[in-house]
């Protein structure tokens, strides 16, 4: 699906807008598809940096000290391996993107920030920042933005009236910062004439899901493959979380052939009778009559787990 956020670029002039690609991010593949964005892979700026960050180290030290009093001064180990990454992107000669737009993904991954915190350098550029979801939105919202962030955007459903009011309210109290949708509704109907059910997957996005959560997030899976009540429907749809896509295997090994594991295609249309999501990305861009409707529940990714399935299940088929 491609995202059209054309409508939210304001002409500006001769600026060159920069998306920095994060390969661990997965929106901004959806979001931009003209020759207006020129891509930069964050990774490979980094790992070309790198040497040149040595070099510089070993013979211009004291400079390296005086770049580094303007990065926050945390002593936790993420922090100070973001302060690595902003020194060797801006050794890598990134100076070449001031005075420009540069776009980045969700601020709470490390490469992210690292390409953030270059804002304490380039006064004269802007940065926009693309959510990868709407999942904590109200402390997305809250966060303190360099002066330098003019947008921030987050991905739903245009007639998702909590969201909106958020994003109104956060951009009247931030004069400097304007807080923007980008339209993620998704073409999913509920229809009473079919016997299908759709379950969108979870998870507990306090916990780092490696190398230990992932165990318990398989476990919960093949656990679910057994509940009894699945046979009262026709079929049933299982997504997965984008980032755990390679968990599709379990259409070889799921002895329950009412099962499909699969991954969201933005660009198809779905039909269900019945709808348990555990994903706030996709409640959020689900359509208001979905919402209102008897026949779906929300839960939050921390309660995915079979037992929780079976008492959704319940509420359905009573």
């Amino acid at each position: 699906m491609i995202i059209n956020i054309n409508k939210n670029i304001i002409n500006k002039g001769d600026k060159k807008i920069y998306l920095f690609h994060n390969p661990k991010k997965l929106l901004n593949r959806y979001f931009f598809s003209d020759n207006k964005f020129i891509k930069i892979g964050i990774r490979r700026e980094i790992v070309i940096g790198i040497p040149k960050l040595i070099i510089k180290l070993i013979f211009f030290k004291l400079n390296i000290f005086r770049i580094l009093e303007k990065f926050p001064r945390n002593s936790n180990i993420r922090q100070k391996i973001i302060n690595i990454y902003s020194l060797a992107l801006l050794t890598n000669g990134i100076k070449k993107y001031s005075n420009s737009i540069l776009i980045i993904g969700d601020y709470q991954d490390a490469l992210n920030m690292a390409v953030l915190q270059l804002s304490y350098f380039f006064e004269k550029s802007e940065f926009w920042i693309i959510n990868q979801g709407s999942g904590s939105i109200e402390r997305k919202i809250k966060f303190k933005y360099p002066k330098n962030v003019s947008k921030v955007f987050f991905p739903y459903s245009n007639e998702s009236i909590y969201e909106n009011n958020l994003l109104l309210k956060a951009s009247s109290k931030n004069s400097g910062i304007k807080f923007l949708n980008i339209d993620t509704t998704l073409n999913i109907e509920i229809s009473n004439n079919l016997n299908k059910l759709a379950i969108f997957q979870g998870y507990d996005k306090r916990k780092k899901l490696y190398p230990f959560y992932i165990f318990f997030i398989i476990k919960e899976i093949y656990l679910i493959t057994f509940i009894k009540e699945f046979s009262f429907f026709d079929k049933i749809d299982f997504f997965l979380h984008p980032r755990l896509k390679y968990l599709s295997i379990f259409n070889f090994i799921n002895s329950n052939k009412l099962i499909s594991f699969k991954v969201l295609n933005p660009n198809a249309k779905y039909k269900y009778n019945f709808i348990i999501s555990y994903s706030p990305t996709i409640n959020s861009s689900l359509k208001k009559n979905i919402k209102n409707s008897e026949n779906y529940l929300s839960e939050v990714g921390l309660n995915f787990n079979k037992k929780n399935i079976m008492k959704s299940l319940k509420k359905f088929l009573s």
